[in-house]
């Protein structure tokens, strides 16, 4: 890699050495969650992690993992979009009452 030429860059280069790349995007998932997916479903789910093209959603209710099995499609694009790439092939929602 070149020289490194201002403080954003250094940063950058910084956490791609050290922070997997998977949890990189977990952590950008989290902080915008509300706006991807809408208030109601982010008040019962948080992204936990990436293995595989397939994301893993944490659900706080079974009854709620029912109904976002049903919207499978429409998340995915959802999130796919605010990454602005195809990122994820799959969800799967995990229970956990968090």
């Amino acid at each position: 890699m070149g020289k490194i030429k201002n403080l954003k860059q250094g940063i950058n280069f910084y956490f791609k050495k050290t922070i997997p790349t998977q949890q990189l995007i977990v952590t950008k998932l989290k902080k915008k969650w509300d706006d991807i997916v809408g208030t109601a479903i982010a008040h019962h789910t948080t992204p936990s992690k990436i293995k595989n093209k397939r994301i893993f959603i944490e659900v706080d209710d079974n009854l709620w993992i029912q109904e976002l099995s049903l919207k499978n499609d429409e998340i995915l694009e959802k999130i796919n979009n605010f990454l602005k790439s195809k990122t994820f092939e799959k969800i799967f929602f995990i229970f956990n009452p968090y």
